[in-house]
């Protein structure tokens, strides 16, 4: 239900001892125990807020697959508090979806496609008193209400660094495009490499003249060249030109967004055999065909595991609250998520808590350990091998 305006109740119990001036220790203070107050009506509501438009049109399509298929496995196991929960979608870049969900009473939100999205819905959820849990974006500024089960943002560097340096190769030089996310890139890239004993021998921005890219490439003699710009034709201009001067597939990798099918005037089997990274968890088999059964139109599985895992720990946390309000949820979703007996499935973990009194939820995208910041992702990147038609094929991490 709507959570505006609740409050919650803190039961404080602090003993204070005062200290004499002769110097006697000072007895222990106890830790504060922490209550909430129940709230809910003894049903789970989900809503979710992805993109389905646009750039995160995939991901947003993969992201509602993952929590419809987390919302059948939790009711087959008999649902949340004994009772059957219920969803609601809404596109999440509709500036009136937040209020259209909370209109439909929900008790946690789960969306966020982007960071910018996301830094959006999160006040609206603080002030509503609705826990609001992304699966694609971290928060700079988290309050007690917001949670994150994306990869850490530095996951595709760390996952570029290890992957080259798995090659023997030592000194790399990024080709990138003049944009803030492709600069940060480069930031996370170098300590990256540093830690993984990688030489970053020069960046050289990607211009639409291929000249003076290639020229500075080549002065840099670097192992491995690693690409991030946009897929668009004048950078696959420069990247013809990259392989005609000899840097071919074997020593070609793609970050972030630049991975992707490449078209003309890249000629066929040019990027046969270069690698590739990208944000997100690497997606089991068996997980891959249950989400295309739940959406048979699914071109991607991106933040997929990410959106199931959200479901079931926000599920998790109203079993182990014994209420499915918002502020109850929000309370016990890092209880849910680490220090208890591990646990695979929501199924399982129902199993556990007839036994222990609390659980710890290892999901679809791996262990999710919530921190203090609200964050629990951790580092995770795709692994892609481009085939000779141009276009990547996810191999693991």
């Amino acid at each position: 239900m709507t959570r505006a305006g609740t409050t919650i109740a803190l039961g404080l119990s602090v003993a204070l001892t005062l200290v004499a001036c002769t110097g006697t220790e000072p007895e222990p203070v106890p830790t504060p125990t922490v209550t909430v107050a129940p709230s809910g009506d003894g049903v789970l509501r989900v809503g979710t807020a992805f993109s389905l438009g646009g750039s995160a049109k995939a991901s947003g399509a993969a992201q509602v697959a993952g929590v419809e298929l987390a919302i059948r496995d939790i009711n087959l196991a008999g649902g949340v508090n004994g009772a059957p929960v219920e969803v609601f979608h809404r596109d999440g870049s509709d500036p009136a979806a937040f209020a259209a969900l909370v209109e439909k009473g929900v008790d946690v939100v789960i969306g966020g496609s982007s960071v910018a999205r996301a830094e959006e819905l999160a006040p609206l959820a603080t002030d509503a008193g609705i826990p609001f849990l992304s699966a694609a974006a971290t928060f700079a500024a988290p309050t007690p209400f917001t949670f994150s089960l994306a990869p850490a943002p530095t996951s595709v560097a760390t996952g570029l660094a290890e992957s080259i340096a798995a090659t023997g190769a030592t000194r790399v030089t990024l080709v990138r495009a003049e944009a803030a996310e492709y600069e940060l890139l480069e930031t996370q890239l170098t300590e990256a490499m540093d830690v993984a004993g990688l030489t970053l021998a020069t960046t050289t921005p990607l211009t639409a003249q291929a000249g003076p890219t290639v020229a500075e490439v080549a002065t840099s003699t670097p192992d491995v060249v690693v690409v991030a710009a946009p897929r668009k034709a004048a950078v696959a201009a420069v990247l013809a030109d990259l392989v005609a001067a000899g840097y071919g597939a074997d020593t070609l990798w793609f970050a972030g967004s630049s991975v992707g099918e490449w078209k003309k005037p890249l000629p066929s089997g040019a990027l046969d055999g270069a690698g590739g990274v990208t944000l997100g968890s690497p997606t089991d088999p068996a997980f891959a065909v249950a989400l295309e059964q739940t959406d048979p139109g699914l071109t991607s599985t991106t933040f997929a595991a990410e959106a199931y895992d959200a479901t079931v720990l926000a599920a998790l946390a109203a079993e182990l609250a014994g209420d499915d309000g918002g502020p109850s949820i929000a309370h016990q979703l890092r209880a849910a998520s680490a220090e208890g007996i591990p646990c695979a499935s929501f199924a399982e973990c129902l199993d556990v808590l007839t036994t222990e009194p609390d659980v710890d939820y290892v999901g679809r995208s791996g262990a999710v350990d919530i921190g203090e910041d609200g964050n629990g992702g951790g580092v995770r990147f795709r692994l892609w091998e481009f085939s000779s038609a141009n276009k990547p094929t996810l191999v693991g991490k």
